[in-house]
This record gives structure tokens, C-alpha cells and sequence, in this order.
């Protein structure tokens, strides 16, 4: 019996181990504990294909309410003096299963630009069957002022 605990607490710190592995310090800017602003999702009151760089609070605050659209729903606080928000909106898709990934900033040629992808389902997938808007936002450090979105539709 002893023996039995022993194991299930040994593997429990291993996962706690590997949880920290997995989820540590990578997401946290280094000034604060706080993690940087992002979100994502299938539902956007945003409906076309959109792709925007912001640079300040009122720029963000006026695509958060659009993006809201009608609810009352309080802005992020973001530190615009240390960082953009990318925000890419992937526009009408007929099912469940897209998803937004905005990667790190990469520079190519002398050329600036933010990767970002789109997620499709894969064939025979179980999806949700509803229309949907994936679309996705990320805080990240202040970009050059030259920077594209590189928007990958496959």
C-alpha cells in the first residue's frame, strides 16, 4: 500500500513538473507576472476578413468594440509603449474546426512580417456544424514600423 502511494505521488509531481515544463515563463513578458493579452475563438461580431497591426489603447478600444459588438465589455489593458496588438479575423467559415495562430515576428529579404496561419479541420474531422468566425488578437513587443501581416490561407 505504501509502495502504491509512493508511485501515485512521485507521478503526480512529475506532471506538476512537466506542467511548469510545458506552461512556464515563455507567455510572461519579463517586467511584470502578468501574461501578455491574447484571446481567440470561432465567434467574432466582426464577419469579413480583417487584418490589423494597433498601435494605441484608442485604435484597440474601437476594434474590442466591434469585435464585442453590442455587449458592454470592458478593453484589455495593454502597455502601448512596449507593445502592438496583432488582430486577424479569418472571416465566414461553414463549420466548427478553423482556428487563427499568429506567430512571432520574422524578418526575410529586409522585409518585416508577422506568419500567421489558418487552422482547417482535417478531412473527416467531427466538427460543429454552424457557421463561424475564427479570428485571433495577441499583445506583442513593439513592432517595426514596416511590418505586414502574412496572412496563410491553406
Amino acid at each position: 500500500m505504501n509502495r502504491r502511494l509512493a508511485c501515485v505521488g512521485t507521478m503526480i509531481l512529475l506532471l506538476g513538473a512537466m506542467s511548469v515544463m510545458a506552461y512556464g515563463e515563455s507567455e510572461k513578458p519579463a517586467d511584470t507576472n502578468k501574461p501578455l493579452f491574447s484571446c481567440s475563438g470561432l465567434r467574432s461580431s466582426i464577419k469579413q476578413k480583417e487584418t490589423v497591426i494597433i498601435h494605441d489603447a484608442k485604435a484597440f478600444s474601437d476594434l474590442w468594440q466591434r469585435y464585442n459588438g453590442d455587449k458592454d465589455v470592458s478593453v484589455p489593458k495593454v502597455d502601448f509603449s512596449k507593445y502592438d496588438v496583432v488582430a486577424v479575423f479569418a472571416g465566414m467559415k461553414p463549420t466548427g474546426g478553423y482556428a487563427v495562430e499568429i506567430e512571432d515576428l520574422q524578418k526575410k529579404n529586409g522585409k518585416n512580417f508577422i506568419p500567421v496561419k489558418l487552422i482547417s479541420p482535417s478531412k473527416g474531422m467531427i466538427v460543429v456544424q454552424m457557421i463561424t468566425y475564427p479570428f485571433a488578437m495577441k499583445a506583442v513587443p513593439k513592432l517595426p514600423a514596416n511590418t505586414q501581416i502574412d496572412f496563410n490561407e491553406k
